[in-house]
């Protein structure tokens, strides 16, 4: 009986030493939300050195990012080392996302493969596309289209709509696996329908041109401008042309050369040429009505998130 109740007050200790842990994490992770970086800054720190992973990767984007601290790389990787030898996936993840980061002066793509493996292994989404990648381009691991199949389908099957649309991208061009429109078409869609204005715009084509699907100009102008309002230049350039030959719209010069000329300001190659062609059909007024009007497209916001560290689940 003795021996039972130092069991059961063991546990309890642990219970409400969970429930302490639990309540200061939380706490620090709503002064992070609020931007109060010192206080989250304090008890990371606290937690981390009792050996807390999740403390100690939080600890770590905080020294990446600069936040409460100056930015420290090497504190980061400190911090991500001791969270990723716990079999922390995130922190995984991210150890080998700043190994890959040359701004670190920590570049080291043999240990970035080495932790992005680790964590994708553990199912993390975007060690499993970011890997993938690198084998589709061939960079730090020898090319291998199979491979890269492999892990985009990984991160796919999570619902990961870029690791979709990359996925969508080998069906269509038959290279790690047997081409296949339809299921090229199916992995954009899935993509698509969480916004992803890659996917959008390869809809839009495949619907252009008739390919795997029936023909569907109005549908293909459709998935063309979310692509494009999304800032995608090629679908920019392509819904451009849309309006330049009335196809699935009625055919508008200036509506074509406002979309031809943000898809130029967005570094698409093809598209000054577009510019110049469709400008030698308008009148001054005309192109100065459609400068206007893409420079209204321009300066509103396209529901884009700009690029930042988060957590990579």
């Amino acid at each position: 009986m003795k021996h039972t109740t130092v069991i059961i007050s063991s546990i309890l200790v642990m219970v409400i030493a969970q429930h302490s842990w639990a309540g200061l994490m939380e706490d620090a992770n709503k002064s992070l939300s609020s931007r109060d970086y010192n206080k989250a800054f304090s008890i990371y720190s606290a937690e981390a050195k009792k050996g807390n992973a999740d403390a100690q990767l939080r600890l770590g984007l905080m020294y990446e990012n600069g936040q409460s601290q100056p930015q420290n790389y090497r504190m980061a990787e400190k911090l991500y080392r001791q969270a990723a030898e716990q079999g922390n996936a995130s922190a995984q993840a991210l150890l080998g996302f700043l190994y890959l980061n040359a701004d670190s002066l920590l570049q080291d793509n043999k240990e970035a493969v080495k932790w992005l493996r680790k964590a994708a292994d553990q199912r993390n989404v975007m060690a499993q596309y970011s890997l993938g990648l690198k084998y589709n381009d061939g960079v730090s691991v020898p090319q291998d289209f199979k491979e890269a199949v492999k892990l985009y389908r990984m991160a796919a099957e999570q619902g990961y709509s870029d690791a979709q649309c990359s996925l969508g991208f080998k069906y269509y061009e038959g290279q790690g696996i047997p081409q296949d429109y339809t299921e090229a078409i199916n992995w954009w869609w899935k993509a698509a329908d969480q916004g992803n204005a890659r996917a959008q715009s390869a809809l839009g084509f495949m619907y252009s041109k008739g390919q795997g699907l029936q023909q569907d100009d109005k549908l293909a102008v459709k998935l063309y401008r979310m692509a494009a309002e999304r800032g995608n230049a090629n679908a920019q350039l392509n819904l451009g042309i849309m309006y330049r030959l009335g196809q699935g719209v009625p055919e508008n010069f200036v509506d074509a050369y406002c979309w031809v000329s943000l898809a130029a300001a967005n570094g698409e190659k093809q598209a000054r040429d577009a510019m110049t062609l469709i400008g030698k059909e308008m009148t001054s007024a005309q192109i100065e009505q459609a400068q206007q009007k893409a420079k209204l497209i321009w300066e509103k916001p396209t529901g884009k998130v700009k690029q930042q560290t988060n957590i990579p689940e």
